[in-house]
């Protein structure tokens, strides 16, 4: 994607291996959250696509006893070229990554990589805009346990190389749990988004669960969802005008 800007929509700039095997989409309507980063807060999403050459990561922290997840769950929307596509890639190419912490930010090198293709999306009924349509993504994995009380990061990062015209935006959220990352290669370091701007950074939207540890009843929250301001790039911009 260029960095032009388009109007009363956004603007848009900045711009495997471990396959694990048993992975399938699901519902997580039974399993226990053991980490909720917020659903999405409807003010911004940033660009996280091989194609476009942009990662985004975030931390969490698991509990004692509540340290093994086994489904995640996210929130996203895809942005065209010239801002008004609003067609979702066929098919999506997920990629998730788990990083341990260095100093505060994502280690160069994943701890874990799982190459989840297309994990089925839902759309929400919810529309940023007026225009982008927000979809959910959820998808069961074999159990993953890691150490309690520990800071890691999570990558979810799309790959819309088959789709010449949309690009993947990944949802923040309202959780004020931390702050996200970006970079821009697999052999880089990460650098923290709210450098550029201290109202830009933030939370992105996912939770993540143990189906194992399910609970009497299904804590049902469909979220809406949506966009907001743009500062370094890579993402969407709640105020602007429709580029004549």
């Amino acid at each position: 994607m260029s960095a032009s800007i388009f109007k009363k929509v956004c603007q848009i700039s900045l711009g495997t291996t471990l396959s694990i095997l048993g992975i399938t989409t699901g519902n997580s309507a039974f399993a226990a959250t053991i980490f909720d980063n917020g659903t999405p807060d409807l003010e911004t999403a940033w660009l996280s696509d091989f194609a476009q050459v942009e990662q985004k990561a975030d931390d969490f922290t698991l509990s004692v006893g509540n340290n093994t997840i086994s489904n995640i769950q996210w929130w996203g929307v895809y942005v065209g070229m010239e801002g008004f596509d609003n067609t979702p890639t066929e098919p999506d190419d997920f990629t998730v990554r788990i990083f341990e912490d260095a100093e505060g930010s994502p280690s160069v090198n994943p701890l874990m990589e799982m190459n989840l293709g297309d994990v089925g999306r839902v759309a929400t009924g919810d529309k940023l805009y007026e225009f982008f349509d927000i979809f959910e993504y959820q998808v069961n994995i074999p159990q993953l346990t890691l150490t309690p009380n520990t800071t890691y990061w999570l990558s979810i990062v799309n790959n819309t190389i088959a789709d010449p015209d949309d690009d993947w935006y990944w949802l923040t959220s309202a959780a004020a749990q931390g702050n996200s990352y970006y970079r821009f290669d697999d052999s880089e370091s990460w650098s923290e988004l709210n450098q550029f701007d201290s109202e830009l950074g933030g939370d992105l939207a996912f939770q993540l669960s143990n189906d194992s540890a399910q609970v009497p009843e299904p804590a049902s929250v469909l979220g809406l969802l949506a966009l907001g301001t743009l500062g370094a790039g890579s993402v969407l911009k709640r105020n602007c005008k429709r580029k004549s």
